[in-house]
């Protein structure tokens, strides 16, 4: 997942646009330079970056059952899901401070 790093954290981040900007997300995607796989993420398409985003909602949310679902789906054992989570939170943090980034 740290290869992928900088596109989760862009999902992340445009997740919420549509609630930030009031607009609709499909309107805020349709403007932006961004990878497909990410977009196809965001508008609810199936594939790898849709259940990251997911699984990482599902943590927030405790929903075990939702997380139980996709970390086989993506090659994880459950117990890895809130180091994993954490480590994010941490890169996020870090870039936010403007601190060396390691991924």
């Amino acid at each position: 997942m740290a290869a992928h790093s900088n596109d989760l954290f862009l999902l992340g981040l445009l997740s919420v646009m549509d609630a930030i900007l009031d607009q609709p997300l499909a309107a805020i995607l349709a403007e932006l330079p961004v990878r497909n796989d990410v977009k196809e993420a965001l508008l609810e398409r199936p594939g790898q970056y849709k259940d990251m985003l997911d699984l990482a909602i599902a943590h927030e949310r405790a929903d075990w059952e939702a997380i139980s679902l996709l970390a086989p789906r993506l090659g994880l054992e459950e117990d890895q899901i809130p180091e994993i989570y954490f480590s994010a939170v941490d890169w996020a943090s870090a870039l936010r401070r403007g601190a060396p980034i390691s991924a």
